[in-house]
């Protein structure tokens, strides 16, 4: 199904204004990653816990970054660095918990979970960030130019 781009009045794409209030699904992923780590944090060695909680604590301050992005309506631009920031921080989660599975003692189920978790905010990037790249490649609503009357 294909959605015609519209720009509002300043030139900034309608579309890029819906992804961005869409911003609420990444954080409902950072909600559900976050129990997973924590009950992975719960049920490992203090050694691995020390080891994984600041992990989880930068996945869980850009959780809240895109939290407060999405209540101020930012732009897609915005949005798409703030998402790619996230995904940083759940690729290093995801990558200490496939390496250290067998020492601390991981479930498999939560390298699974949070690998889940990874796919999904990682296809809500690409919709994010191509409608960032179509804002940047819109012109201006109206014409351009030095326009000052003849004297």
């Amino acid at each position: 199904m294909a959605t015609a781009l519209k720009t509002n009045a300043n030139g900034a794409l309608i579309v890029a204004a819906r992804m961005t209030r869409r911003l609420i699904v990444p954080l409902t992923l950072a909600a559900m990653i976050m129990p997973a780590a924590q009950t992975f944090a719960s049920d490992m060695s203090e050694v691995c816990a020390k080891e994984f909680q600041p992990l989880r604590d930068k996945a869980e301050e850009r959780g809240n970054l895109l939290k407060v992005a999405s209540a101020s309506h930012v732009g897609a631009d915005v949005a798409c660095k703030l998402i790619g920031s996230f995904i940083e921080s759940e690729i290093k989660m995801v990558r200490y918990v496939e390496a250290n599975a067998t020492r601390c003692k991981i479930p498999p189920d939560i390298a699974d979970h949070l690998k889940a978790g990874y796919k999904t905010t990682e296809a809500l990037q690409t919709k994010i960030c191509n409608a960032a790249a179509q804002g940047q490649r819109t012109g201006p609503a109206g014409p351009t130019g030095d326009f000052d009357a003849p004297h």
